[in-house]
């Protein structure tokens, strides 16, 4: 029997809230203040605020603000730097803005997530897209996916690339954290899979792989983690070192190569917003990793 993921949906909204109080990303606060119109947010708010008055005194705490502006940046440049005419899918997009800025820049983006969280998505969008003009014709698109569940893949890539093959760029940023091993390989041959059927040619681009070993974990951060662990009902799974990734998308049928994350430093806006030490930070985002996985 499938696994019910429904429950690490709502961990979109606490990033959108930290999104939308500490970043100057795009669209974000549109997004959080239509969300708490939608949905009730009150606790994550009030959790989004402990974590930024933590830096003031646990710099490495609060480096997963910092943590969530780079993913983010660094998914934007590593396709930006790999340029061309690519189909963008997003695999558990929450309430990223990624759709609402790249849509115009791309052939064609497609948003997925679960259904209860695709429904929030979509009321979301109409109440930001109302005041910020619509969305290029045909070029954003949302769609239902389990991305554990290959045959929804198939749904996908029949429904938009059955007639003609694209550039597919597959990405997601915070998914792969609340699988378990086994459940990571189940993601890495339903990507490999859907590339190699509808792609003419295809990418993987993901900042999930970070390694994250015991000395990382403050006791700040583990406070945080266990109550997210307690409303998602998963366990955070991490790989222990570079290497270990390299051999699991190399197991996968993947060619991959990897970006530091120090590449989008001078871009972070977070950093003026919270009480860090820059030469510690930059040291901290260093670590920070985007792999870009192509079928070998």
């Amino acid at each position: 029997m499938m696994p019910n993921y429904e429950k690490i949906s709502p961990t979109a909204i606490l990033v959108a809230a930290i999104r939308a109080k500490y970043t100057d990303l795009p669209y974000t606060r549109d997004i959080y203040a239509a969300v708490k119109r939608t949905v009730k947010t009150d606790s994550y708010g009030r959790l989004t605020s402990h974590i930024g008055r933590y830096g003031r005194f646990f710099q490495r705490s609060t480096s997963r603000i910092v943590f969530l502006e780079a993913r983010y940046l660094s998914v934007n440049r590593v396709l930006r730097d790999v340029g061309g005419d690519w189909a963008i899918v997003e695999v558990a997009s929450g309430l990223s803005p990624r759709g609402l800025e790249w849509s115009k820049d791309c052939r064609l983006y497609i948003e997925t997530d679960l259904p209860d969280m695709l429904r929030i998505k979509r009321r979301v969008l109409d109440e930001v897209l109302a005041q910020s003009g619509g969305f290029p014709d045909g070029h954003h698109k949302l769609y239902p996916l389990n991305a554990m569940d290959y045959a929804e893949w198939d749904g996908l890539g029949r429904e938009f690339f059955g007639g003609e093959k694209m550039n597919i760029a597959v990405v997601h940023e915070g998914l792969a954290s609340y699988l378990s091993q086994s459940e990571k390989d189940v993601l890495r041959d339903n990507i490999h899979k859907f590339l190699q059927t509808f792609a003419s040619q295809g990418m993987w681009i993901t900042p999930d792989f970070y390694t994250y070993g015991k000395k990382q974990k403050t006791w700040v951060l583990n406070i945080i983690n266990s109550r997210i662990e307690t409303r998602t009902g998963r366990k955070y799974h991490h790989f222990a070192a570079d290497e270990q990734v390299a051999a699991y998308l190399q197991q996968g049928g993947f060619d991959a190569s990897c970006y530091s994350s120090s590449m989008i430093f001078g871009q972070l806006s977070c950093l003026k917003r919270l009480y860090l030490d820059k030469d510690r930070i930059f040291k901290i985002v260093s670590t920070f990793k985007t792999w870009l996985a192509r079928p070998a």
